[in-house]
């Protein structure tokens, strides 16, 4: 697949989230359930691996959640180096 940037496959996501001791837990309609234990909220991404996501699209995520450990775009800065030391 060719990289564009600021375009993420929801795979890439999914394995950041468990990188980082998320814990997919259920399914809700289209979207799984990732537990974050550290201050016990949920993120819900795409059930489709293969669907691609914008940075803005993953950050709404983020925010939309409170599950994460940083705010939204440190969050999202902090995926992004994930994927480049990979």
């Amino acid at each position: 697949m060719m990289k564009q940037e600021g375009i993420y496959s929801v795979a890439q996501l999914a394995a950041y989230l468990k990188s980082e001791a998320y814990h997919l837990t259920y399914r809700q309609g289209s979207n799984d359930a990732y537990y974050n234990p550290r201050n016990r909220q949920y993120i819900f991404i795409p059930i489709f691996h293969e669907r691609l996501l914008s940075k803005e699209e993953i950050i709404e995520l983020f925010t939309e959640s409170k599950a994460t450990d940083l705010p939204p775009e440190l969050e999202y800065h902090r995926f992004t180096l994930y994927l480049h030391a990979r």
